[in-house]
């Protein structure tokens, strides 16, 4: 669908000064209150399934891209690409700005946007949909919604017909039983999509990644890799933190898609049986 909105265009042109310069001066321009109501406006124009479908939201994603190094390691590399999504768009597009989320848009944009009654797992710091309700430990989503569960027991069984989460497993420990317990969520023939971070991401391994927010420290603890991928390093494969995420999907669905995708992060779609 082509839009002429030039929506990607949310902040003045800064051509010419060093590129952490105008990180800085962006950053600063978007804390004002007028800002602030224009981001929100924005939001509400991004966050719908015209603009996700448009040329808009590929021109968006491909600002600053430079072929041959954003992509699969963007995230590793710190791309100008790679922060431009996700230090500034981020209370725009929420979970939207990932490339991962980006590439397999044509899937999970019908998902998302359709008639099932979906789940947000984590997704307070970067919600995937407008009308999505969010589980997550935090009071209130980024564009400012209170969450609709803190608990994922709260939610009704067998009572939804996707559950979409983005860069949270890896800060629970009891990864098993919370694969289990978002199966009993599910309707038969329910979706899990899940958008994870990759071990070829080095600051996001197990013991090194750590964020705080109201509600404490939120360290990594699990280091994420998929089972056949033939790069992962033997040490890396003994380390006790670090799990080969498919297999543990696998225990309690079954994968349909596993994969490398862009931001050094992991693909899974998997469906209750």
């Amino acid at each position: 669908m082509e839009t002429t909105s030039n929506a990607h265009d949310f902040v003045p042109s800064l051509n010419g000064l060093p590129g952490r310069l105008v990180d800085k001066v962006h950053t600063l321009a978007l804390r004002n209150p007028i800002a602030q109501r224009r981001t929100e406006s924005l939001r509400r124009r991004v966050l719908t399934r015209e603009f996700l479908d448009s040329t808009d939201y590929n021109h968006l994603m491909t600002r600053y891209l430079v072929l041959g190094r954003d992509g699969l390691h963007s995230a590793e590399w710190m791309t100008r690409n790679y922060r431009w999504r996700h230090f500034k768009r981020a209370a725009v597009l929420g979970a939207w700005r990932w490339l991962g989320v980006y590439e397999n848009s044509e899937f999970l944009i019908p998902l998302v946007f359709g008639d099932g009654e979906g789940l947000d797992f984590g997704g307070a710091r970067g919600p995937i949909g407008p009308n999505v309700p969010i589980c997550d430990r935090l009071d209130t989503d980024v564009f400012g919604r209170p969450v609709a569960y803190q608990d994922l027991k709260a939610v009704k069984n067998r009572s939804l017909d996707y559950i979409f989460s983005s860069h949270t497993l890896e800060h629970i420990a009891a990864l098993d039983g919370t694969l289990q317990l978002l199966n009993r969520k599910l309707k038969p023939g329910g979706v899990l999509v899940l958008h994870l971070p990759a071990y070829t991401c080095t600051r996001w391994r197990a013991g090194t990644h750590s964020y705080a927010d109201a509600k404490g420290a939120s360290p990594h603890v699990h280091t994420f890799y998929l089972a056949l991928d033939p790069t992962v390093p033997a040490d890396l494969r003994a380390d006790k933190a670090a799990k080969p995420i498919d297999l543990h999907v696998r225990k309690h669905f079954t994968v349909e898609q596993a994969s490398m995708v862009g931001d050094n992060s992991i693909w899974i779609v998997a469906r209750k049986g």
